[in-house]
């Protein structure tokens, strides 16, 4: 089996307000190694629905993705506290999802 040279991140978000990655969807991770801007994520989907839980409001779903180096996911799988950044929406990924996608690491690429 050939090592990867990228690895693409996805993320979905989903807002009662619009579509959250319409403008700004630059990506940037913050680690114990450093903060890196890897540039405008991809908008790969974007769903608007009105039937969500029964409400008659619209709901708004999209995903983006962007692939980046193996040496930048290994850095935040070998990292503690990760914050992430698209645009203006900041979160922190949270221990239990840094130990699967280190989980992830180890089993299929490493």
């Amino acid at each position: 089996m050939s090592k990867p040279e990228d690895i693409i991140l996805a993320f979905r978000s989903g807002c009662a307000d619009g579509f959250r990655f319409d403008r700004d969807k630059d990506l940037r991770i913050k680690t114990a190694f450093g903060e890196k801007n890897f540039g405008a994520m991809n908008i790969t989907e974007q769903l608007r629905d009105v039937a969500v839980l029964g409400l008659n409001t619209p709901y708004y779903r999209e995903t983006v993705e962007l692939p980046i180096r193996l040496s930048d996911y290994k850095n935040v799988v070998d990292s503690k506290a990760v914050s992430v950044t698209i645009g203006n929406t900041q979160f922190n990924l949270s221990p239990d999802q840094l130990t699967i996608l280190k989980a992830i690491f180890d089993k299929q690429i490493k």
